[in-house]
Order: C-alpha cells, then sequence, then structure tokens
C-alpha cells in the first residue's frame, strides 16, 4: 500500500539506501491521501539529494503539494548540493551563482562561504578571495586559513 511503502521508504531513509528509498517513495506518491502524497514528495526530494541529483530533487518536489517550510528546506538543499556539483567539475561561476541563489533563502555556512572564497580564487578574483577567506578563518574554520594563504600570496606575487 502506499502508506506501507512510505513508512518503508523512511527506512530506507533512516538506512542511508536513497537509491531504494525513490522507489518506495514513487509509490507512496500513488496515494489518494494528500499528506501521503506530500510526505512522498518530500522525502523523494532528500533522497534525490543525498544522491547528488538535483535536477531531480526539484522535480520530486513539485510532484505533490508540501508545506512552504519544506518547500524552502528542499530549495536550499538543490542550490547547495548544485553548487558544490558546479564548483566539483571546476565551474566557479555557476558556483557563486548558485550560492547567490541560496544566500536569498539561508545564511551561507562556513563551508561554503569558504568554497564561494575557492571560487573567487580560481577565477582570479584574488582580493575577494582573502576578503573572504579572512572572515571565514576569523570564525576559527581551519579549513580557511590555506585558502588565506593562498590569496595573499597570489596578490603579493601580482603586487609591482
Amino acid at each position: 500500500s502506499p502508506g506501507a511503502a512510505l513508512s518503508h521508504a523512511w527506512c530506507l531513509m533512516n538506512l542511508n539506501r536513497p537509491s531504494q528509498a525513490v522507489d518506495h517513495f514513487a509509490r507512496a506518491l500513488q496515494s489518494g491521501s494528500e499528506a501521503t502524497r506530500s510526505d512522498a514528495a518530500y522525502g523523494q526530494s532528500l533522497a534525490y539529494i543525498r544522491l547528488g541529483l538535483g535536477n531531480e530533487a526539484a522535480v520530486a518536489a513539485a510532484s505533490a503539494p508540501i508545506s512552504q517550510t519544506r518547500a524552502v528546506e528542499l530549495e536550499v538543499a538543490i542550490l547547495t548540493e548544485k553548487a558544490l556539483s558546479a564548483y566539483g567539475i571546476g565551474d566557479y561561476a555557476r558556483a557563486i551563482d548558485l550560492l547567490n541563489s541560496r544566500s536569498a533563502f539561508a545564511a551561507e555556512r562556513n563551508d561554503l562561504m569558504t568554497v564561494r572564497a575557492w571560487s573567487y580564487y580560481h577565477l582570479r578574483r584574488f582580493a575577494e578571495a582573502e576578503r573572504l577567506f579572512s572572515a571565514v578563518a576569523a570564525t576559527g574554520y581551519g579549513d580557511a586559513v590555506s585558502g588565506l594563504e593562498a590569496a595573499r600570496s597570489a596578490l603579493r606575487m601580482r603586487a609591482p
């Protein structure tokens, strides 16, 4: 039944088996209950996000009505996944654009500010990278320290 499929899907998510959960959430989406369909759409979106499939997550989120709170949570997660993916393939300008879009919904965490700073660095926008790395490093976030040194070194090499 759709209700049983939904329960099983959440169990699979708790076991970190999102690819199997996707199929169970799909069965739950066939329910006549709007609440079940809503939970299934939300869960399927989360499963796709865990799999690194932001576009599929967005489609799943639109497959049934979900609350505004959940919609914002999913939007943040989808934009985060897409930004990290863009950064991972070296599309630094797109990573920055996606982080800018994400910032409309949620504050930027230190790890994402560091991704933004490294994106600036790779785009040879060293002054912006240094400013951001400096701010993040000041919070005690260790990953920003090496970036700060790299940005400062690049700026010194540029100086006449």
